[in-house]
């Protein structure tokens, strides 16, 4: 009948929300473990090549997310910040790129000079959404949902060593970030 197939769509309207929910709180969750963590330990700051750390990163998200393309063109480059909070930083960009893309995603990151981008060619935003990205808890729609909370990790993290944050994005096209790390000697 007419009723129960409009019950059953409520039903998994219901069950939508609840996911987007859930995948919020895993979010708040992390992020406040980040932070927890943080103000616990003495944080850490260390030499080390940016290069290193991306190809870390990326043997743990190549076997989280099989079905990414992977486009990666890396040169070494020497900074000194803190070197787990940088790894958490690039999951967190790649993670967005991942999860606001088609099925079979292409993910490409480079590190040229001083600068790490990572693109997708997902979703998109518009000039509105992009304008309130840093905001925690601003979502113009569901699909966007726990996108604000990990940038706003990544911007702290950048402000705190001096890394500029340049996000550019299109509708339907896609999001690049880039990190500018600072120049030597600058």
């Amino acid at each position: 009948s007419h009723s129960s197939s409009q019950t059953h769509e409520m039903v998994i309207k219901r069950l939508e929300r609840i996911e987007i929910a859930a995948e919020m709180l895993k979010e708040r969750y992390n992020e406040l473990d980040y932070m927890i963590k943080k103000q616990s330990e003495r944080e850490n700051i260390e030499h080390f090549d940016l290069s290193e750390v991306i190809e870390e990163r990326l043997v743990f998200l190549r076997s989280l997310y099989p079905s990414v393309t992977w486009d990666v063109s890396v040169e070494s480059y020497a900074v000194n910040c803190d070197r787990i909070g940088l790894g958490k930083v690039i999951d967190n960009l790649i993670e967005n790129g991942v999860k606001y893309s088609p099925k079979n995603p292409i993910i490409t990151i480079t590190l040229r000079d001083n600068i790490v981008s990572i693109c997708d060619q997902g979703m998109g935003m518009d000039e509105i959404t992009l304008m309130h990205i840093y905001d925690r808890y601003y979502q113009n729609d569901s699909t966007m949902a726990g996108y604000g909370i990990g940038l706003n990790l990544v911007k702290r993290y950048c402000d705190r060593y001096g890394i500029a944050l340049h996000i550019s994005s299109r509708l339907h096209e896609g999001t690049c970030v880039k990190l500018e790390f600072k120049k030597k000697g600058s």
